[in-house]
């Protein structure tokens, strides 16, 4: 019989050791989005050892996560909660992809990257010369994952409190007699990025 904290032939134990090659050590992936589905997809791939790069605006100053502060967070701080808890461990540069450079510097990045995570609104890639098409007719070994509220074919934003209250979350939430009540979490969001994952 075995001991309860043997650890299997060919296995270690977690946190045990050096840690040794992760799964997608040496992948790069390019990050084209913001807020939460595609930023918690991208720190997942460098939680398993990708190097992420975070492609941000100068348009937007960056992603707009980075201005939403909690009530104890100082107005010199210039890296929210919010923006940490989906952002850590990656590479950012700031590139205007609306630039005839920015688009250049995509697609010299896209060239030698292994995926790249979009959440552009259904037709801006395209416009941004930034899409799925166009980035792996540059690379053919290319993953380009593109998030959407409703799919590319459809110009609705995917706000996620809205699909919660369309896909019945908001009526499963609350009290009896609170009537539908948004979760307290970007439940859509959280979803996606799993699925995406």
């Amino acid at each position: 019989v075995a001991s309860r904290d043997a650890v299997p032939r060919g296995c270690r134990r977690l946190g045990s050791g050096p840690a040794g090659p992760r799964m997608l050590e040496g992948a790069l992936c390019i990050e084209l989005a913001s807020v939460l589905a595609g930023p918690s997809v991208g720190q997942f791939l460098g939680e398993l050892g990708a190097r992420v790069v975070k492609v941000e605006s100068p348009v937007t100053r960056g992603d707009v996560t980075r201005t939403w502060k909690l009530a104890n967070e100082g107005r010199d701080q210039d890296v929210t909660a919010y923006f940490s808890a989906c952002n850590s461990g990656k590479e950012s540069v700031v590139i205007n992809m609306a630039t005839d450079e920015g688009r250049d510097l995509i697609h010299a990045l896209s060239r030698q990257a292994d995926c790249v995570l979009a959440s552009f609104k259904p037709g801006d890639a395209e416009k941004l010369g930034v899409d799925g098409a166009t980035l792996t007719s540059l690379n053919d070994r290319l993953v380009y994952a593109q998030i959407t509220g409703y799919g590319l074919d459809n110009p609705r934003l995917g706000y996620d409190a809205v699909v919660q209250a369309e896909s019945g979350f908001q009526f499963m939430n609350g009290e009896p007699d609170s009537g539908p009540c948004k979760m307290p979490v970007a439940l859509i969001d959280v979803i996606t990025a799993h699925q995406v994952k």
